[in-house]
């Protein structure tokens, strides 16, 4: 459409070895991610929608306070 740009983002952050150098780290192989899509239209509406999820396994450990996690947001911003 014109005068509306489209930007998708995604990340993942995955533990690789161990556990993660601060306290209350996740544990190894988890870890989170999310993808975004994003469209400004004629620079003044910014519409954002955005999926994050927390993934791994969830051992007896502070993971397991993370598990069930997932949640989408959408957000509308009007620059004036």
């Amino acid at each position: 459409f014109p005068g509306t740009d489209m930007t998708l983002r995604a990340a993942v952050s995955v533990g690789i070895d161990g556990h993660g150098p601060w306290s209350f780290a996740g544990d190894e192989e988890s870890g989170n991610a999310s993808l975004g899509l994003e469209f400004n239209v004629d620079q003044l509406w910014t519409w954002n929608v955005k999926y994050n999820a927390f993934f791994g396994p969830v051992p007896n450990s502070f993971g397991n306070l993370l598990k069930d996690r997932d949640n989408v947001s959408f957000t509308v911003k009007r620059t004036f």
